[in-house]
């Protein structure tokens, strides 16, 4: 689907996938963060 769609690029898309693309990198590193704390790290709430 996202070949059909890149056919007619415009820049309306290409934020779109500009947008989709960032928050999908900021959920893995976010991700990736949080699994190599160290066991013992103190939580904070706020």
């Amino acid at each position: 689907a996202v070949r059909y769609l890149m056919r007619f690029r415009s820049e309306y898309m290409c934020n779109l996938l500009n947008s989709a693309r960032h928050k999908a990198f900021g959920l893995q590193a976010s991700e990736l963060v949080i699994e190599t704390l160290p066991y013992g790290w103190p939580k904070v709430f706020q």
